[in-house]
């Protein structure tokens, strides 16, 4: 986004605070324009550019729960939310699945009160694909997080050998359409591991770092990690 003009200094507006865009510094100025930072809802004076704080702000709780795939993605989760200013907490388990999660997310949610929960999930839920859109697992797991008052991300499987998992693909399909957000993991360069599955420890990086840097693009998140 390009910002065609500044707010005065001497605007009685209250001040607030955006995310800036890419190519301005810390102090919400470019090298050419005296900018400062606003918070919350405002409209740009002279570009009728509406801008909205991020959904979820500094300082806030990340909870990531999922399966062998979200325990991977954790150490380096936890990197890019400390470093980012957000408080991260970790419960992936590996082996579960959806079904087991619905029970389990409410005790979590009670425990560390989110502001956004990740959800790595599906990978183990595929050989019961049917039960799964029977109970519509994903929609009801959704519904306690937002119904709580947290916002979710749920991150759906990346690039599996169809020999090991026939109906990943369809899991994949029946989250994106059964979820509020979803990232689409498919446009990540994942490489698969000997078991055609998991993914090395690169990966799993490379992996949650692009989910980062998404939920910052739909102004999910603030901030670039340190």
């Amino acid at each position: 986004m390009v910002l065609s003009s500044c707010p005065s200094r001497e605007d009685p507006k209250p001040v607030v605070t955006v995310e800036v865009p890419l190519g301005f510094n810390d102090e919400g100025a470019s090298d050419e324009s005296p900018c400062y930072q606003f918070v919350g809802p405002c409209v740009l004076p002279d570009s009728g550019v509406r801008v909205l704080p991020p959904k979820v702000p500094k300082g806030s709780t990340i909870l990531l729960v999922g399966d062998s795939l979200g325990v991977g993605m954790s150490e380096k989760f936890r990197e890019l939310a400390s470093g980012a200013g957000y408080k991260p907490v970790t419960k992936a388990i590996s082996g579960t699945s959806t079904f087991q999660w619905v029970f389990w997310i409410k005790k979590h949610l009670e425990t560390h009160t989110p502001s956004l929960v990740l959800v790595s999930l599906g990978t183990n839920d595929a050989i019961q694909l049917e039960r799964a859109k029977k109970s519509n697992v994903y929609a009801e797991m959704s519904k306690i997080i937002q119904e709580f008052g947290s916002e979710i991300v749920w991150i759906v499987p990346h690039k599996i050998d169809l020999s090991r998992i026939p109906k990943i693909d369809l899991t994949r399909e029946f989250i994106r359409s059964s979820v509020p957000l979803s990232f689409d993991s498919l446009k990540v360069d994942v490489p698969l591991s000997p078991d055609h599955v998991h993914t090395s420890k690169v990966g799993y990086e490379r992996w949650i770092k692009e989910v980062w840097k998404w939920m910052m693009e739909v102004n999910m998140i603030e901030g670039a990690p340190k």
